[in-house]
């Protein structure tokens, strides 16, 4: 594929547009009459160097892997030199969400939540008078983690074993919950097994395929937009290890 000449400096035309971009003016204040409507979108564990718009040459065809997302990066704009927060999802979606990063938000360990006192994304738009919604795959992206904040809709696309996992974790937090304090082997046992839901949760979520299922609820979304402007998150986790391509 012809590619545009790089430029200069951290940013040129002709690539991703940037979540801060979208920060940038949203400062809490009146709802507009009308503003942009927002899609947000996050691939798992992609490195920039496989996408064609960041220079992937591809040895054994002559077509890009990521020929939509090249068109997106011709029309729009493109960041250089972008770093994420941290090597895994979940303090890295919470810099997403909050724009700062894990010695702010402090959100730097399983089992943390996004503090109250920092408004996320959002919760930010919807009070600017947008309608929000947000369909994900990754368990680290579950509602538990403070996420679902400020989204009128804010759903897991989980492929059937792994929702069944991450049902199974949800009641072992809570019996692991109920379990504390309590003398016994009350205690242990829900220990064991909060730790044997986690593992699966981890398992599943490794070999699940859920892309399609994101991509249709957000198409969904779309379809049924009112007269408001809106905020449209979708997280696609297929990527992440071990990937397992659907069907030819």
């Amino acid at each position: 594929m012809k590619r545009a000449p790089r430029t200069p400096g951290l940013c040129r035309r002709g690539a991703l547009l940037p979540f801060a971009l979208v920060l940038a003016g949203c400062d809490g204040s009146e709802p507009p009459a009308s503003g942009p409507n927002v899609v947000l979108i996050t691939l798992d564990s992609v490195r920039a160097d496989l996408l064609g718009a960041y220079g992937n040459d591809p040895r054994f065809t002559d077509r890009s892997p990521s020929p939509r997302l090249d068109r997106l990066a011709e029309e729009g704009l493109l960041v250089e030199q972008a770093y994420a927060t941290s090597s895994w999802t979940l303090p890295s979606h919470v810099s997403i969400f909050t724009g700062v990063p894990e010695l702010v938000h402090s959100v730097e360990q399983d089992g943390h939540v996004i503090p109250e006192a920092l408004a996320v994304l959002a919760e930010i738009l919807q009070s600017r008078g947008y309608d929000t919604a947000g369909f994900y795959s990754g368990p680290y992206l579950d509602e538990a983690f403070g996420f679902s904040r400020g989204f009128d809709r804010y759903e897991a696309c989980y492929g059937d074993a792994l929702g069944r996992a991450m049902e199974d974790l949800r009641k072992a937090r809570a019996r692991l919950e109920a379990a504390e304090g309590k003398p016994g082997n009350e205690l242990y046992d829900a220990l064991t097994h909060h730790a044997a839901a986690r593992r699966r949760v981890e398992l599943e979520s490794h070999r699940d395929r859920s892309s399609e299922r994101v991509a249709d609820a957000m198409i969904r979304e779309l379809g049924e937009r009112g007269d408001a402007p809106f905020f449209l998150f979708g997280h696609f986790f297929d990527p992440h290890y071990d990937y397992a391509p659907p069907e030819e």
